[in-house]
């Protein structure tokens, strides 16, 4: 890697301590809700095949780990609360929409196995990925600062509230992050076989991600008439990066591998070739229509306008990126927005991974004015 010169132990060691000290405080306050208690049954049913024993040892677990009055919370309301605790038939049935996550309930059954309870289970995938994210994030934004901002840009960012709350939050989205995030680097600076490693286990933990499998290829297939449209000619780039001559097939390979694992992840977890029509937009324009209603409604309360109003103004910089970091940023666009027309939801926990690429894709740029003026 570039600028190993920079990559100071003691600011490493600092970042270390942060990242466990703001780790650990976060793990006293999760953020407890329904799809805890249905990822709860998920790992529960790998050993379990009988529903009112899966339903019996749910909830044992929860009354006995989560405080009183948070239990009385989840238990008692409208909605799915008092379904999920009266209704085991209803209970069983719903689990549909949260076996499509399994890398995040298998880690999760390994913690359980290990002598942890199921809510501490899952929540401990949240946080050793948020860990990970934080030392991953760190790693590689401090190719292009100083030791000193790279620790205090990489702090501030496992700070910011959108990107603490992967650890607190009981759901895969931490472990989908961290894997999304470990893709593009592989994608950036590693063989495309480690791209592709990471990438099925980015949609193992989050099935939705067949959609940068499918971005990837095509960027990866179809980069020479990309950049021919945009009239952006290749520049020599001061960091070394990760070429191949077989990108097409590579790209290829990623298309089929994105399409092979949605298809197959269902089957593998046990649900009904059914499951997608579950999702109540899927295949109704007047739910995608109430769907895409309540995201833009939802929209005032999520980060989203800040990063508008950030990418608007930084616009003129455009013109001082290379061909590398254009195709990082396109490839972030896309997905971000590929995800949106399939998933509306403006909710922030699902771009983290692209968030922090926009920082990393703007250090670089800022790294490489100075490399050029120096």
């Amino acid at each position: 890697m570039i600028n190993s010169s920079k990559f100071s132990f003691f600011y490493f060691l600092l970042f270390v301590v942060f990242i466990l000290f703001w780790t650990k405080t976060i793990s006293s306050d999760p953020l407890y809700d329904m799809d805890m208690v249905a990822y709860m049954g998920v790992v529960t049913e790998i050993d379990e095949s009988d529903p009112q024993t899966i339903h019996r040892l749910v909830f044992e677990d929860m009354k006995r780990e989560l405080p009183a009055t948070t239990y009385q919370e989840l238990t008692t309301g409208l909605g799915v609360r008092t379904q999920y605790k009266n209704d085991i038939d209803f209970y069983i049935q719903h689990l549909t929409f949260f076996r499509v996550k399994p890398l995040y309930t298998w880690i999760a059954h390994g913690f359980h196995k290990l002598g942890f309870s199921l809510v501490d289970a899952l929540l401990w995938v949240s946080l050793a990925s948020f860990i990970g994210i934080g030392l991953l994030f760190y790693f590689w934004i401090g190719n292009f600062l100083t030791p000193f901002l790279a620790l205090l840009i990489s702090v501030l960012t496992m700070m910011l509230s959108p990107v603490a709350d992967l650890a607190r939050d009981i759901t895969p989205d931490a472990l989908s992050t961290f894997f999304v995030l470990a893709t593009m680097y592989g994608y950036c600076y590693l063989h495309r076989g480690w791209m592709l490693l990471f990438l099925i286990l980015a949609i193992l933990a989050r099935v939705d991600n067949f959609v940068l499998a499918g971005v990837l290829g095509l960027v990866l297939i179809f980069e020479k008439e990309i950049f021919s449209i945009l009239s952006i000619s290749k520049t020599q780039n001061s960091e070394k990066t990760y070429i191949d001559k077989n990108e097409i097939g590579w790209g290829i390979g990623s298309i089929l591998l994105g399409i092979f694992l949605f298809l197959i992840i269902p089957y593998l977890v046990g649900n009904t070739n059914e499951w997608l029509g579950k999702f109540s937009h899927t295949f109704s324009i007047k739910q995608y229509i109430s769907e895409l209603l309540f995201s833009v409604n939802a929209f005032r309360y999520s980060h989203f306008q800040l990063m508008f109003i950030f990418g608007i103004i930084l616009l003129p910089i455009l013109k001082w990126m290379d061909r590398f970091e254009i195709k990082v940023l396109l490839i972030v666009f896309l997905v971000m927005g590929g995800r949106l027309v399939l998933f509306p939801s403006f909710q922030d926990r699902f771009f983290i991974a692209y968030e922090l690429l926009v920082i990393i894709v703007l250090a670089r740029v800022i790294w490489r004015r100075n490399q050029l003026s120096i």
